[in-house]
């Protein structure tokens, strides 16, 4: 009864969200929280936390040009596409990076970034800004056509390279990221794929300056933005790092400055998943842990509550915690397959977000095991 009742109410949320003559941000929409990883299936049911209207799953990745059909490294045949049609029977809202071949996620320039290329470089298979953006729009377009299937419409958010400031040459080398956007972003418009589902990467205002002054196009152009906010909650120099960053960002944009999203934003705790090699807990913080998991649940909630403020405010769209699993990061512990003390404070905040008067409000109570657990996750420190 709880699934029926929440699938329900985000195929109907969802679908206004989402209608063409709605805003790209509504006031205060629902749902409007998510997760990296939300429909893994190694932790347990994938609906855990979409059950509570946590619906955004940013999950999905394609190399530009790369089909969903189409067999992925070390995945079996039609992966995407089941897993795809999971999230749509979940009623998550998936979130596809369209990446630039040769991206590895080691976080350092590369010469594989797309660029203007010699005729030996093209021919050896490296990434031109044009190639790239015709990539993107034949991964795009196969994915809305799944998203459209079966009588009913899926919302579907694209991502244009993940953090691409970290593998321009040199890194935040925004007018390099510009040239590609450049020729994305007309591309798509030829093909249908609507601008305002495509999120182009911020990291900060002399990242967007550099993209404007390279690109004076990108100022009208680009209709939605991603941003990776982390770093703490509060305190002196959070309006440059963490949640508070993501309004003065916004400050520097032209256009698509109402219809933003938080991609990726989480706090590492020591403490959780460090008995198990698959989750390698305080290891995988890579030098951004914040404590023990109580501190992390901590500013996690002290994060969504000022995302909440930009959320009613109407210019933020969505927010992605990271992650539900990865490491200390994690929402859950593995192998035990509870939620860490982090995850129960997205739940909590979850519930309390449900819309008020509505059938889900009772549907999505806390369920027994989270509320057996301590509540030291919210004791002040």
């Amino acid at each position: 009864m709880r699934r029926a009742v929440v699938l329900a109410l985000l195929a109907a949320a969802s679908a206004v969200l989402f209608a063409p003559s709605a805003s790209a941000a509504g006031a205060g929409s629902w749902p409007w929280l998510g997760l990296n990883g939300n429909s893994v299936s190694y932790l347990g049911p994938v609906d855990t936390f979409s059950s509570h209207g946590i619906a955004y799953d940013r999950n999905f990745e394609l190399t530009a040009g790369q089909l969903p059909s189409e067999l992925e490294p070390g995945a079996e045949g039609q992966e995407f596409e089941r897993r795809f049609a999971e999230d749509r029977a979940d009623g998550m809202i998936p979130v596809v990076v369209i990446e630039f071949r040769g991206y590895t996620g080691e976080y350092q320039s590369t010469p594989q970034f797309p660029q203007t290329r010699t005729r030996s470089e093209e021919a050896a298979g490296m990434t031109t800004p044009k190639g790239y953006a015709e990539g993107f729009v034949r991964s795009a377009a196969a994915i809305l056509r799944l998203a459209n299937a079966g009588g009913h419409s899926t919302p579907v958010l694209f991502e244009p390279i993940n953090e691409p400031w970290g593998y321009t040459t040199p890194q935040y080398n925004g007018a390099q990221y510009a040239k590609v956007i450049a020729e994305l972003m007309p591309a798509a418009a030829r093909a249908g794929i609507p601008a305002e589902s495509i999120y182009v990467g911020a990291v900060g205002s002399g990242w967007v300056s550099q993209m404007y002054e390279a690109q004076p196009s990108l100022r009208s152009s680009i209709q939605g933005w991603y941003m990776h906010p982390y770093g703490p909650p509060r305190g002196p120099g959070a309006t440059e790092v963490g949640i508070r960053a993501v309004s003065t960002v916004r400050s520097a944009i032209a256009s698509g400055q109402n219809n933003i999203v938080v991609s990726e934003v989480g706090f590492c705790a020591t403490d959780v998943n460090n008995s198990h090699p698959h989750e390698p807990g305080g290891n995988s913080c890579v030098g951004q842990q914040v404590g023990t998991s109580k501190v992390a649940a901590n500013d996690l909630r002290a994060m969504l509550e000022r995302a909440a403020e930009y959320h009613a405010a109407g210019w933020l769209k969505a927010l992605m915690v990271y992650s539900r699993n990865a490491g200390g990061w994690a929402m859950q512990k593995y192998p035990q397959l509870t939620l860490s003390r982090a995850g129960r404070a997205l739940v909590r905040f979850a519930d309390e977000q449900a819309p008020a008067g509505a059938a889900l409000v009772q549907a999505i109570k806390v369920s027994p095991d989270i509320e057996a657990e301590e509540d030291e996750a919210f004791a002040p420190e």
